[in-house]
């Protein structure tokens, strides 16, 4: 249709050249016959503030809802109708299932039924009573703010916090915040809470669990150390008890084998020489026992000490083999050795307990072998260990062992055969004595047999390459005297008369003048009023003991103080001896007194050679090899204990045939 009246607006630039907005309002006041106007009439109106005023208020619009879109939360709002007024996108990620009623005019009840009829709330439950009953407390908590935050979880997961506000024309802005990080630590932190009430609580637990066993281990502890007292009383009880049994076991026995060597060495006839020579085997087979049982006790009360020095293995082997070769000769038995040419022999290590080891073994062999040869052998092992190990063995051609016996062959006091020790004699020591002291130098040792066909005893020993040159012996010379080459005066302080006669006729026959006391006291007095070169002191006198007595010569202010003082004693415990040692003696022999142990001994603490050595060539045995050995004197034990043994049982028949005489008397 015509429009007879209308505006417009449009910039133009005004009379001081600035561009001005203008509105221009008109009608038509004439038309032409076909209707087309001819005359208008308006009004021209300055409207460049309004216009300014419009275009800041939409860029104040414009920057509000960049604001509200750049907010990290999503923004919502609605009017006093409870129509959407305006939402952010971050509200419509938070509700993608209802975006698509997310427009401007939608009220809120339209959109969160719009939500629960398609899952977008899972708090809304799954029936459509539970759906009405949601959205009517959604609806209330939403109309009446109070302020209150709520937080339900949506359909993707996530939770989200609800802060809604009325403004003051009635309307209702809200915040809808992502907080699903945060309920995740909260969980988290809940479950962290409850692992922690539990080790809190197992803790407590442990605390009072801790505390009876504090309680009980004090207990423990008090019965531990009364225990404790108890061993050491009693191990050092039966230390004393050893040490006492050796020296009063000892002291006649080098009696006894001190008078019979006397005796041999004079002028007998034919009978008396074999009866003294019998009666000296039967105290060396008594000492031996004695030796066994206190090596064994010093095993088990771990106080037998090994050393380490430097020595040569065929030394070692040689000597045991010059010790029974004698013995294997009178068996008709070949003893021989095998030791390789290029085998490394200058070692470290101890070398009297192996050949205290290689007699146990090698005599054995010769024991239980009735025909046939003995043979010893050593190598070297390969490993990857520092230390070489070498390899021993002794090979008999004797009865052989079964299986049976074998399993206990090693125990104490035990041999493979209880016919065995009636037959062949032993204390059943050696072997056991063997194992411990090869375990105790940390090697192994095993044997391998068959009843008739022989056995092969082994054992490995790690030995460490000698530290420097290891001279080696001439075994084909031995000591046969000894040349005075300066007489001394000579102090013998012991309260046995028979062993100060033993000590003074060794003495005395290599030209020495010799003193003797019986006491500790009676020694001091003697160094006080003469001088003496050496002293020979016992270590268990009445009144006063040598190890005493010896500190006392040692405090004293004058030269006598430096006297060599040699300890003769029948205390073979290692512990004691270190105990003289401290009180000042220079050195230790123990009894029975060897004469060339005796004259060695004084060579060395006097510093020179008093007793020079006549050396003889040695017989040649029968069976001449390089290297030849055996072990434990357990022939002439078993000779021994078979005359005890009739001796006791000749004696119980006697008291038997007494006690009937004065049963039928009665």
């Amino acid at each position: 249709g015509k429009v007879d009246q209308g505006f417009v607006e449009h910039r133009r630039r005004g009379k001081d050249g600035k561009w001005i907005w203008v509105l221009l309002r008109g009608r038509v006041v004439q038309r032409s016959s076909d209707g087309r106007a001819k005359r208008a009439c308006g009004v021209l109106s300055d409207i460049t503030q309004v216009k300014t005023a419009e275009f800041a208020l939409a860029e104040s619009r414009r920057i509000l809802i960049e604001a509200i879109e750049a907010l990290p939360d999503a923004f919502v709002l609605f009017d006093h109708d409870d129509k959407l007024v305006i939402c952010n996108e971050n509200y419509k990620k938070f509700y993608p299932v209802s975006a698509p009623v997310l427009e401007p005019g939608k009220t809120f009840e339209e959109i969160i039924r719009y939500g629960v009829a398609r899952g977008e709330y899972p708090a809304a439950g799954e029936t459509e009573e539970q759906h009405e009953e949601w959205i009517a407390e959604r609806l209330a908590a939403h109309r009446n703010p109070s302020g209150n935050v709520i937080e339900h979880k949506v359909e993707s997961g996530r939770w989200l916090r609800i802060a809604e506000s009325r403004t003051s024309s009635g309307g209702i802005v809200g915040f809808r915040i992502d907080i699903t990080e945060l309920k995740n630590q909260q969980e988290k932190l809940e479950e962290n809470e409850a692992r922690l009430n539990r080790f809190v609580a197992e803790l407590e637990e442990s605390r009072q669990t801790l505390e009876r066993q504090a309680v009980e281990m004090t207990s423990l502890a008090e019965q531990y150390a009364m225990e404790k007292d108890r061993a050491e009383a009693a191990d050092r009880s039966k230390s004393e008890f050893l040490a006492t049994m050796s020296h009063e076991i000892r002291t006649p026995m080098a009696g006894v084998l001190g008078m019979v060597e006397a005796l041999l060495e004079g002028e007998l006839t034919p009978l008396q020489a074999k009866q003294a020579a019998m009666i000296q085997e039967s105290g060396v087979a008594l000492l031996d026992i004695l030796n066994d049982i206190l090596d064994l006790s010093k095993l088990e009360a771990g106080r037998f000490d090994i050393e380490e020095i430097d020595f040569d293995l065929r030394d070692a082997i040689g000597k045991v083999i010059d010790l029974l070769w004698p013995r294997a000769d009178d068996k008709g038995l070949t003893l021989n050795a095998e030791i390789p040419s290029g085998l490394e022999t200058s070692v470290s290590g101890d070398p009297s307990r192996l050949r205290q080891i290689l007699i146990n073994l090698v005599g054995n062999a010769i024991k239980f072998t009735h025909e046939g040869e003995v043979s010893v052998h050593v190598a070297m092992e390969e490993n990857e260990e520092s230390t070489p190990t070498y390899l021993f063995s002794v090979s008999d051609t004797g009865i052989g062992i079964d299986d049976d016996a074998k399993k206990a062959l090693f125990a104490d006091f035990t041999q493979a055969d209880s016919s065995i020790s009636r037959k062949y004699g032993g204390t059943g020591l050696g072997l056991s004595i063997s194992k411990r002291l090869i375990e105790l130098m940390g090697g192994e040792i095993g044997v391998e047999s068959e009843p008739g066909r022989g056995s092969r005893f082994w054992f490995r020993l790690p030995l460490k390459e000698a530290s420097g040159t290891v001279e080696r012996a001439d075994r084909g010379r031995t000591v046969v005297s000894y040349e005075t080459q300066r007489v001394l005066d000579i102090l013998v302080a012991d309260d046995n008369h028979v062993i100060q006669a033993i000590i003074g006729d060794i003495l005395k026959r290599q030209g020495h003048r010799v003193e003797f006391v019986t006491t500790g006291l009676e020694a001091l007095d003697a160094v006080q009023d003469d001088d003496f070169d050496l002293i020979v002191m016992d270590m268990r006198m009445p009144e006063m003991d040598g190890a005493t007595a010896t500190r006392h010569i040692r405090e004293m202010q004058t030269d006598c103080a430096k006297v060599p003082i040699i300890a003769c004693t029948a205390d073979a415990m290692v512990d004691h001896q270190k105990k003289f040692f401290k009180a000042g003696v220079d050195a230790c022999v123990v009894k029975p007194i060897e004469k060339s142990v005796l004259l060695e001994t004084i060579n060395q603490v006097v510093g020179e050679t008093i007793h020079k050595a006549v050396l003889a060539d040695m017989p040649l045995k029968k069976t001449e090899k390089e290297q030849e050995m055996v072990a434990e004197d357990d022939e002439d034990i078993a000779s021994f204990l078979d005359k005890m043994e009739n001796s006791i049982s000749d004696e119980l028949n006697f008291q038997q045939r007494q006690g009937r005489q004065k049963n039928e008397r009665c």
